[in-house]
């Protein structure tokens, strides 16, 4: 259904509408034009738009549309992102329902509030996930049934300990190198205890869910997209991570071997 814009109030509502649904996406980890298309679909939506154009970076999204013979601009800063794929879900969805006008504008940015604390309140769950996650990749990768159970502990205490360290707003340079060398140093600790058997597996399971892989995929699909700027700056921080997280698991195998 097509929206009809009564003044330049109501203008600003869907840009402010657009640019929060597509600041949702990049940082639940969705790709550049996924964003764009986004925020293109919602302004679209309304007639008496033109000259829809956005532009998105790993870090800022930026919208101009022309109403009533005025340009309009406006953007939004992109704070530190964490994956997940189950708020770009609902985000997609959400932007269909509004298009077909079943949302109306006014409690849109609610709906939009509910989608992006839908996870925050599930702690334990994220934990529990993270262990088995990292527990798993430990028998991938050699581990044998004893190192299951303390692939699952340390990469639940990482866990812990990383999503506490959001409080403290360090770069995500410090969390990696923090959850890889916490990974590491207790793995060695349980090892010298005979609690796991091989330490280079569950160090290598646990520091799974830290490593950037869907952050470098999306960047080279950005850049195979055109997206040369968003792609290589997703390129540099997944470059980054990987470093830190190795020297990280370095630092502690230096310390205790």
């Amino acid at each position: 259904m097509e929206r009809f814009l009564k003044n330049t109030e109501e203008v600003k509502k869907i840009m402010n509408l657009a640019l929060y649904a597509g600041t949702l996406q990049i940082i639940s980890g969705a790709e550049i034009y996924r964003a764009e298309n986004t925020i293109e679909r919602i302004c679209e939506s309304c007639v008496n738009i033109r000259n829809i154009e956005t532009f998105v970076l790993p870090s800022a999204v930026f919208l101009s549309v022309e109403y009533q013979g005025k340009t309009l601009s406006s953007f939004r800063k992109v704070p530190p992102s964490s994956i997940n794929l189950e708020n770009i879900d609902r985000i997609n969805t959400f932007s269909r329902n509004f298009v077909d006008g079943k949302y109306s504008i006014d409690n849109s940015i609610a709906m939009l509030n509910e989608i992006r604390d839908f996870n925050k309140n599930n702690i334990i769950k994220n934990i529990i996930a993270s262990g088995c996650a990292g527990s798993f990749f430990c028998l991938v990768f050699g581990g044998t049934a004893k190192d299951f159970l303390p692939a699952f502990i340390i990469t639940a205490i990482m866990s812990i300990a990383v999503k506490s360290l959001k409080v403290f707003k360090f770069s995500f340079v410090v969390d990696n190198f923090i959850g890889a060398f916490i990974v590491s140093f207790l793995a060695i600790f349980f090892n010298r205890f005979n609690f796991g058997q091989n330490v280079a597996s569950i160090i290598i399971g646990a520091i799974m869910i830290l490593l950037p892989g869907f952050i470098f995929t999306n960047s080279i699909r950005d850049i195979m997209s055109e997206d040369y700027l968003s792609g290589l700056i997703g390129l540099t921080k997944a470059i980054f991570i990987a470093f830190f997280i190795a020297m990280g698991v370095g630092s502690a195998l230096k310390i205790l071997r």
